[in-house]
């Protein structure tokens, strides 16, 4: 059982060090491609919304009230970010456009903002509100 188990260890191993190629690692251009990720940070008294470029953080409220970022969208030089934020008792669905904060909702009812997707000049926002699906 031990000689079984080393040589399906090694064969891992063995595969694992040929099939990494230097030169497959290595950009096809010489372009770089950000990465853009949406979510939030615990402040340790609630959460904040936030976008991350290459692993840099960048906060899309202040942190006083409770918010996530679900969804992140760049068009060309504009980053769309989508969430919600607890204005009070309710959740009010957002869209934050380069970082300028836009209600989706009037905060009566809970509501969150998903998914966000941009073509052209139309910018579309999913999510829901007190429970019904919604489009913006």
């Amino acid at each position: 059982m031990k000689t079984l188990l080393k040589n399906i260890t090694l064969t891992i191993l063995a595969i694992t060090l040929f099939s990494c190629n230097k030169e497959d690692d290595a950009p096809k251009n010489n372009t770089t491609t950000d990465v853009y990720v949406a979510g939030f940070e615990d402040n340790g008294l609630r959460t904040v919304a936030k976008i991350w470029k290459n692993g840099i953080g960048t906060p899309l409220t202040d942190g006083t009230r409770t918010s996530e970022a679900l969804s992140v969208f760049v068009a060309q030089d504009d980053i769309y970010a989508a969430g919600f934020v607890y204005d009070g008792p309710k959740s009010t669905a957002k869209l934050w456009k380069n970082g300028t904060e836009t209600s989706l909702t009037d905060g009566s009812k809970n509501a969150e903002a998903n998914s966000v997707c941009v073509s052209g000049t139309d910018v579309y926002v999913a999510g829901y509100e007190s429970g019904d699906a919604k489009l913006w």
